[in-house]
């Protein structure tokens, strides 16, 4: 083999190694700037998880009170009408005057009582759209709670200082798996203490 041959060669090899020594800086790059997403990810996620988390639960108490405050609405519309029909059947031994004056008086009442009637059953509906919204924002926080799982988990995998002891790591991962069978059961001890493990 002749001087070119070699030279080029050795021009192919410095390419070559030029390309890998390029693929490994981007890698290293990526890999810290996983490493920030992820521990950024894994810090803000519980946050925002719990706080989903209480709004829903706050809506479904606010539903659960109101329903209950329009039941007891509605108990008392159905009592006021069967007070109407009583007066109603009084009226009917009153004079010709006194008839014609008393049912002005009870069509007044009866549509007070249905416009009443009217937007109780409105509320009630526009409630069963609350509730259609608290069911979305539960699955909302067990989406949140998913991804939350699975940031720690890669968290972990990854632990990119080194951190933890394999016993350890092994532990946690059980524990996640654990908890991603009911996304709603993240517990945040188990994330604190993961986050702690990875000095975050």
């Amino acid at each position: 083999m002749g001087n070119e041959d070699w030279n080029d060669v050795l021009k192919r090899i410095k390419d070559e190694l030029s390309v890998l020594v390029r693929f490994v800086d981007k890698t290293r790059t990526g890999l810290d700037s996983l490493q920030t997403t992820v521990k950024l990810s894994s810090e803000k996620f519980p946050e925002a998880s719990r706080q989903l988390s209480a709004v829903a639960g706050e809506l479904e108490n606010a539903a659960n009170n109101i329903i209950a405050l329009l039941e007891n609405l509605l108990m008392e519309h159905e009592e006021a009408q069967d007070v109407i029909r009583s007066l109603h059947e009084w009226a009917a031994g009153l004079s010709p005057e006194e008839k014609k004056k008393g049912a002005a008086l009870f069509g007044k009442l009866e549509g007070i009582s249905n416009s009443m009637k009217k937007d109780l059953m409105e509320i009630f509906s526009s409630l069963s759209f609350q509730d259609l919204t608290g069911q979305k924002l539960k699955k909302v926080v067990e989406g949140l709670s998913i991804v939350e799982s699975k940031l720690l988990e890669l968290a972990i995998n990854f632990d990119f200082n080194d951190t933890i002891k394999l016993r350890d790591k092994k532990a946690m991962l059980n524990e996640l798996k654990e908890v991603a069978n009911e996304p709603m059961k993240l517990n945040q001890d188990v994330v604190d203490k993961i986050l702690k493990e990875l000095g975050a």
